[in-house]
């Protein structure tokens, strides 16, 4: 933001000026340590240790070189879009029509998807956030440089969801019970040593980039050039499967990163079909009840429940 600032007063013949400074990133470190110590989150604690306890899903692992580090040498991704057209029914479809959002419906997509892939429907998964949201005393972070993150587990329990509809509801509700909580699993587990938040971590991660598309007349592009490795080889990979989705140019773009020594490509091609079908079945389910022109506000949980009765699902 500061470069493409300072580039454009320079080409303007300008000279740079720039917003003021804001908290540094090892100041909020201590103040977040501070917090950590004084706050009650005992509740909080009770929600992460029920969601820790609960197993990992059952993954189609290949037993051959199991005893093989899960690092990033060994990591291939097979990748997949959705058209322009598809991406923008789901960006104004989600939160028209279901009162949702772009990475609720993209999780509950990838959920559906992985039921029925490992034939199981309650999933827990690692899920990747912002870190800005947590408002401290005195501490200003809107443009602090630094990697602002929050990490945390959900569990996706869609036993009685059959359509992606459906699926869309119990997500919502669910992911939302552990997005109000996302900055204290991290507090609880790292910063406070909680007992029973060190379980085994979540086979599975998601994470939503958001969208990214140059500003006209901002000098700037997101490069398309193969950028080489972002991480070390020799790291360790903490999940068996990565999902990430990123809007580029107004195209929805899913992408898996797995150990092709565990999991075959074929098997993860038919994995990410499955989400790229449940994504197309949810735009479908909005155009053919003519939803995206009908829709001008957001549902109650009443309208929504007679909508899923209008399309028999």
């Amino acid at each position: 933001e500061d470069l493409q600032r300072a580039y454009m007063q320079l080409a303007a013949g300008q000279p740079v000026s720039l917003p003021r400074k804001t908290t540094a990133f090892i100041h909020w470190a201590r103040a977040l340590a501070d917090y950590a110590r004084e706050a009650d989150l005992a509740e909080d604690l009770a929600f992460w240790r029920e969601i820790d306890r609960m197993p990992n899903p059952r993954l189609p692992l290949r037993s051959e070189n199991g005893d093989q580090d899960n690092i990033e040498a060994l990591a291939a991704t097979v990748s997949l879009s959705l058209d322009a057209e598809a991406t923008q029914t789901l960006l104004q479809g989600l939160p028209e029509v279901f009162g949702s959002d772009m990475q609720t419906g993209l999780l509950a997509a990838l959920a559906w998807a992985l039921r029925a892939w490992t034939g199981e429907a309650r999933l827990k998964l690692a899920m990747e956030g912002h870190g800005r949201d947590l408002a401290l005393p005195g501490m200003d972070i809107t443009r602090t440089v630094g990697w602002f993150t929050t990490l945390f587990p959900v569990a996706l329990d869609i036993r009685d969801a059959i359509e992606i509809p459906a699926v869309l509801a119990r997500v919502q509700e669910q992911l939302g019970q552990a997005s109000a909580r996302a900055v204290s699993y991290g507090l609880l587990r790292y910063l406070r040593g909680e007992a029973g938040l060190a379980g085994e971590m979540p086979l599975i991660s998601f994470n939503y980039l958001g969208q990214f598309q140059g500003e006209e007349g901002g000098g700037f592009r997101p490069a398309v050039e193969d950028q080489g490795p972002e991480r070390h080889p020799h790291n360790h990979r903490p999940h068996m499967l990565d999902f990430t989705a990123s809007i580029v140019d107004s195209t929805l773009l899913l992408r898996v990163s797995y150990p092709d020594h565990r999991l075959t490509e074929q098997a993860i091609r038919a994995l990410i079909t499955l989400w790229s079908d449940a994504l197309t079945s949810l735009v479908e389910t909005m155009e053919s009840a003519g939803l995206i022109a009908d829709a001008s506000s957001v549902m109650d949980e009443e309208d929504f429940d007679d909508l899923l009765a209008e399309l028999e699902l």
